[in-house]
């Protein structure tokens, strides 16, 4: 039996937990607070996925870069592949914060609004 040491990001407590496993078998999380530590102590050893946070450049705007999230949590082994994609990519103002745009084939969450220039 192997264990994996795992730190919970659903919530500010950041529990370290311990999922104990033989290969693809789990067997218990130990740590965990709450439900949500285990269910993504589980989702994490089965199919680690993660959400994208980062910055875009914007054309046009009174800003060059605006803040997203991904709508979706990705998978760990895409995410190098989407971040290299993303860099070559230009959003146009104007933005308002709550809009969803698609990149790459990913929609992201705009988080913050861009006026265009005047």
């Amino acid at each position: 039996m192997k264990t994996t040491e795992i730190q919970c990001i659903n919530c500010a407590m950041r529990c370290e937990m311990e999922v104990l496993h033989e290969g693809d078998t789990l067997h218990e999380v130990q740590w965990n607070n709450c439900r949500r530590g285990e269910a993504y102590a589980i989702s994490r050893m089965n199919l680690p996925r993660r959400m994208v946070n980062t910055h875009l450049p914007v054309r046009g705007g009174v800003f060059a870069n605006v803040s997203v999230r991904s709508i979706e949590p990705l998978e760990e082994d895409r995410l190098d592949g989407i971040l290299g994609m993303l860099s070559g990519q230009e959003l146009e103002a104007p933005l308002t914060a709550g809009d969803v745009v698609e990149v790459v084939g990913v929609s992201f969450r705009v988080r913050e609004s861009v006026a265009a220039k005047k």
